[in-house]
């Protein structure tokens, strides 16, 4: 029961509101490249971010820390995030 919880809460990255803390749970289907792009921005399994500014089919501006980097949208919608309870 628990797990279909935490699925049924899943959401792609550029589907989550401004300023709301989400932690990354899945990455999907990526290349290598877009894989290691994501890991040089600090976005793994577990990060912690929260979006900053999303327009729609535009650059999403994401909080990492104290970092901020634009993630186009199409990525963001590879990179499965969880509401953040911290």
């Amino acid at each position: 029961m628990y797990l279909y919880f935490i699925e049924m809460n899943i959401q792609p990255l550029n589907q989550v509101s401004v300023g709301e803390p989400v932690r990354v749970v899945r990455i999907t289907s990526l290349d290598t490249q877009l894989s290691n792009r994501l890991k040089q921005m600090n976005i793994r399994l577990g990060s912690s971010l929260k979006i900053m500014q999303l327009n729609d089919l535009e650059p999403l501006l994401v909080a990492i820390g104290d970092a901020r980097v634009a993630i186009n949208y199409e990525l963001a919608g590879s990179i499965m995030v969880l509401r953040s309870t911290r």
